[in-house]
Formats: structure tokens, C-alpha cells, sequence
């Protein structure tokens, strides 16, 4: 039987995905959160039992949107996997058949207009099938951008959202833009956001900035994140 567990993290997205269960604490489980299998939900921050609260209030710390940016923590572990990438990659050709889902239509977003490396299956299992995969692309600077597209329903998986954590929005769905740095000091974004059906996440392995110092900044995140279908 899958569980639902409230992650304190970015979106605080309840997974139910098996394989999240052994990385996460017991006083993560918030049976209170209004979590429902294949449902999202949007919940007030003091909605949230104490140890929940405290995590949700240290992310709205890390504000991306902040003319002085405050940077969110990410491990270096975690940048290391997603630079890691072609270790896991696979052609789509050979991996389509084993996805429990059909992958969104990217052609008419710029991703489709860049290197495309393959896609890397992220579970629940590693032979599959799989509800969760990344797609890599390069962009033409040479910086990689993942597109992660989950597809919890088949997970028995409910999304439950913080809203003071929502930031910005792809179209008009709430979204979450996030800019972490690793000790280390590398550098990684995301916009996160969830659809009725897919939870999505275009990461980027660099700075994204708020602001247009930059061709590639977050209006053009979120250009791609509304194109996708």
C-alpha cells in the first residue's frame, strides 16, 4: 500500500512514490494535510503541523525574486547527479514503451529548438515501468535544462501545495521559482508548477536571474513552462 508523505520542500509535494518513503523522517508524515490520491490541493502555511511549518517558513526565506537574492540550500550531491546526467540516459526510442505515461508535447516551447540528449527514467523502479522521467537538453550557450514530468495519478500520488510558497505562475497555475546554491557554489533553478494530471519541473544547471541583465531569465522560463502541453 503507497503512503502519501508531505515533503518539506520547495512545493511540499506529496509523493507516493515507494521509493521516497526510506529518504524521509517520520515527523514528515502530516496525516492532517488534506492529501487525496490523484488530487491537488492548495493549503495554508499555518495549516501545517509544527516540524512542517518550520521547514515552509525557512524555504520562503530563500527568495529568488528578492532584488538582493537570497539563495536556497541545495547539496552538492544533488547537482553532482543532475550534471551526472548521461550516466542514466536512454534513448526515447528504446524507453517509450516502458513510460505509464504519454510525455507533453514540447514543440511548441524553445526546447524543442535545442540539443536534445534523451531522457533519464527517475522510478518508482529502475527497470520500470516508469511515472517519472527527465528530459536533457542543451541550449545553444551550451547549459543543460532538465524538463521533469511526473505522473502522479498512476503513483496513487496526491500533490499538496503551500501557497505562501507559490511565486509566480505558468499561465494560470501557480508555480514556484527557485534559485539554490550548493556549498560548493553551484548554481541551480527551478520552476516548479502542477497540472491536473502531471507534476512538472524545468531545472536549469545554472543562475537564472529575475530580471532581463539576461536573454535567459525567468520570462523565458516560464515562456517554455506555458508552451509546454
Amino acid at each position: 500500500m503507497k503512503q502519501h508523505v508531505l515533503l518539506a520542500a520547495l512545493a511540499l509535494t506529496v509523493m507516493g512514490a515507494q521509493a521516497q518513503k526510506a529518504a524521509v523522517s517520520s515527523s514528515d508524515i502530516a496525516p492532517d494535510a488534506p492529501v487525496k490520491p490523484g488530487v491537488v490541493s492548495y493549503i495554508g502555511i499555518d495549516e501545517l503541523s509544527a516540524p512542517l511549518k518550520a521547514a515552509a517558513m525557512k524555504d520562503l526565506q530563500a527568495n529568488a525574486l528578492a532584488e538582493r537574492r537570497t539563495y536556497a540550500h541545495i547539496p552538492d550531491e544533488a547537482v553532482r547527479y543532475r550534471k551526472n546526467y548521461a550516466e542514466n540516459i536512454k534513448n526515447f526510442g528504446n524507453a517509450k514503451t516502458n513510460l505509464t505515461f504519454k510525455l507533453a508535447d514540447i514543440q511548441r516551447s524553445q526546447l524543442a529548438n535545442y540539443k536534445y540528449e534523451g531522457i533519464v527514467p527517475d522510478g518508482p523502479t529502475k527497470q520500470g515501468p516508469w511515472s517519472r522521467i527527465n528530459r536533457v537538453f542543451v541550449r545553444p550557450d551550451g547549459v543543460v535544462v532538465m524538463l521533469y514530468e511526473w505522473d502522479y495519478p498512476s503513483d496513487d500520488g496526491g500533490i499538496s501545495i503551500v501557497k505562501e510558497l507559490m511565486n509566480t505562475s505558468v499561465g494560470s497555475v501557480p508555480a514556484r521559482y527557485s534559485v539554490a546554491k550548493s556549498p560548493s557554489g553551484d548554481v541551480v533553478t527551478e520552476l516548479l508548477w502542477v497540472e491536473k494530471d502531471k507534476y512538472f519541473t524545468i531545472t536549469v544547471l545554472g543562475e537564472v536571474p529575475n530580471n532581463d541583465r539576461s536573454s535567459y531569465n525567468l520570462s523565458w522560463l516560464r515562456n517554455i513552462a506555458s508552451s509546454i502541453r
